[in-house]
Formats: structure tokens, C-alpha cells, sequence
């Protein structure tokens, strides 16, 4: 039996963590990819591993002997790898800053950004713990959009798992991180910052009215009628499916080169999508229902459109469920 050691390890943190979605939380990728490899794993065992609920998984007795030996070599690998890690470089962890906003902006932002660029994983943990409640949008634009989180939101990146264990990314290059907003709970105006290309009809210079969540203005100077017939695809279409943050000073922006095409373009800026919203946005959105997800908050539609907001001046300032309010962009670059 030839199981690559990557299945065990994923195994090993979905017994720890008894949820599927915790456990793609802690390995920084989406549900999916470990339904699949717990699949994978399943098969090749030629047992069923854990016993599946709506609020997460417990081990079936296959899955608690398995379990007593893979703990033990998943945690002594995992002690080696720290010791070297610790030796040789940094790669993960909690680091906290205090200065002054003069010092900030002066000194550590610049630091910053060429931190964040050499482990870019640190992002997403930082999101998922800091669990905001708001997302406060603003730049010269005129963009000023605050965004309400649904509870039980996760962050996620576009890395996924391959059948023999390997992680790769899709669409490179990127450094997006995106989740889904709460569909009533976004309100505000946004404009765009680059020129959508829908159905093959370029939509250029416009911006969206929001209130409670839905679409009630459109306007654009060029496209104005294909933007306004893209959001009335179906009801779910003037409501939002997606927040992604993605650096200002990114490999693409830097290319200063329009593509037209949205796959290349929201590589280079942050973006919102109007439409549909990922079930792996929220813990434990896969195995839920189109209704239940629904339930928690987010949209559904038929279609899924993305268009982007971010600036060399965007601010976006994350408010936490206990009043907390921190810096998340700043002049279009992350700041945590």
C-alpha cells in the first residue's frame, strides 16, 4: 500500500479538529480539498474513517485505530519540521508590533508588505483569528462601502489538493484571499477601478448603490445597459456572492497591463463579485444544503461576476465582534 504521507497528515488534523472545515482552516485550504483526500484515503484503506454529522465528524472504530498510530508519527514529524524550521527560517507564527502611526506609516509598512510577500500564508491566519464583523471600504473613487461578515465566515485561497497529496495553485500568479459577505448586510457606494468585460460588452467607469445588501443604483459611463442587465440575471444577481483581497503592488498590477480578460485582471486588484457566493466561505458549507446555506446567509444565483475596487489609495479597515477597529489595507497594500 502506497498512501502519500500528505493524506495522513490531513487525516490526522480532521480527527484532532472533528471538523472537516476547521481542519482546511488550519492547513490554509477550502473543504473540498480535504473531503476529497479523506475520500481518497477511504478508498485505499477500504474503510470508512470518520462517521459524518451536519455539526462535524467523529471517528468510526477503523478511524480510532488508525488514529492511535498516526497521531503519534504525525506529531513527531511535526516536532522535527518545527526544530529545523526554527533553525533555518521563518515560516510561521504570531508576531506583534507596537508603534507609533508615525512609525507606521513611515517605517513598518514598507517592512511589512516585504514580509507578507515572503509568507503570504500568514494572511489568511491572520483573517480567520482577527474573525472581523465589518469590512470598511474606502478610496479617492468615491468608494465608501461597509461590509458585514456572516458569523461563521472562513477566508480562503485558490490552493487545492492534487490525488497523490500535492498543493498547487490554478490560476497563477495570485495572492488572492477571498470569503463570501452576508447578503442583507453590505451597504454603501462602490466604483470601479478597472473596466469589466461581460458576455464579451466592456463596462467601464462605473459604480453600484448598495443598500442592505442589494444593488438599487447602476450607473456607468460606457456599458451602462449591460451592467444594469448583468445584475438583473435573476433576484440574487443585485446581491453579492464574494470580498477578495488581493495587494495593490501585486505581480499583474505591476505588468501595468489591461487583459480584458476578468480570470487575469482580478489578479491585479481587490475585488467583489455580484452573484453567486462559495458554500466553502462559510464552516462546514460544503456538506450543507443550497437552503442551508442560504440560512446562513449567503447568496444564490445563477451567475457569478467579478469586478475590481482596488486603488494605490484603498483603505479597508476590519471591525472585530468586540469593537476592535484594525487596519487590513492601507494605500492598497495589506497592513496585517
Amino acid at each position: 500500500m502506497n498512501i502519500n504521507y500528505e493524506y495522513y497528515k490531513i487525516f490526522y488534523y480532521a480527527a484532532k479538529n472533528r471538523s472537516f472545515s476547521r481542519t482546511a482552516k488550519v492547513l490554509l485550504t477550502n473543504q473540498p480539498n480535504i473531503t476529497r483526500v479523506i475520500k481518497i484515503l477511504e478508498g485505499e484503506l477500504g474503510c470508512t474513517l470518520f462517521n459524518r454529522m451536519k455539526n462535524g465528524v467523529t471517528l468510526t472504530p477503523e478511524g480510532e485505530i488508525l488514529y492511535e498510530h498516526i497521531s503519534k508519527a504525525v506529531e513527531l514529524i511535526t516536532e522535527g519540521e518545527d526544530e529545523i524550521s526554527k533553525a533555518n527560517d521563518l515560516q510561521s507564527g504570531t508576531v506583534t508590533i507596537s508603534v507609533t502611526e508615525t512609525a507606521l506609516h513611515g517605517v513598518m509598512l514598507p517592512l511589512l508588505n516585504e514580509f507578507h510577500e515572503r509568507y503570504p500564508g500568514i494572511k489568511i491566519k491572520l483573517l480567520n483569528e482577527y474573525h472581523f464583523k465589518y469590512l470598511h471600504y474606502t478610496n479617492s473613487l468615491g468608494t465608501d462601502l461597509t461590509i458585514q461578515l456572516p458569523e461563521d465566515h472562513l477566508w480562503a485561497a485558490g490552493n487545492s489538493v492534487m490525488k497523490n497529496g500535492v498543493e498547487f495553485v490554478a490560476n497563477m500568479p495570485t495572492e488572492e484571499i477571498f470569503t463570501a459577505p452576508l447578503k442583507t448586510g453590505i451597504n454603501g457606494v462602490v466604483y470601479s477601478a478597472m473596466p469589466l468585460v461581460d458576455s464579451g460588452n466592456i463596462i467601464d467607469k462605473f459604480y453600484f448603490i448598495i443598500r442592505d445588501g442589494k444593488i438599487v443604483e447602476a450607473h456607468a459611463e460606457k456599458g451602462e445597459e449591460f451592467l444594469k442587465a448583468a445584475i438583473s440575471v435573476d433576484e440574487g444577481a443585485s446581491y453579492f456572492g464574494e470580498v477578495a483581497l488581493v495587494p495593490y503592488d501585486s505581480p499583474i498590477s505591476n505588468q501595468k497591463i489591461l487583459f480584458y480578460n476578468t480570470l487575469f485582471d482580478e489578479n491585479a486588484s481587490c475585488h467583489l463579485a455580484f452573484g453567486e457566493a462559495y458554500p466553502e466561505c462559510i464552516e462546514g458549507g460544503e456538506s450543507m444544503t443550497r437552503e442551508e446555506v442560504q440560512a446562513h446567509g449567503l447568496n444564490y444565483s445563477l451567475t457569478h461576476v467579478d469586478f475590481m475596487v482596488g486603488t494605490a489609495d484603498l483603505s479597508i479597515v476590519g471591525t472585530t465582534h468586540d469593537g476592535r477597529e484594525i487596519p487590513v489595507f492601507i494605500n492598497g497594500n495589506f497592513a496585517i
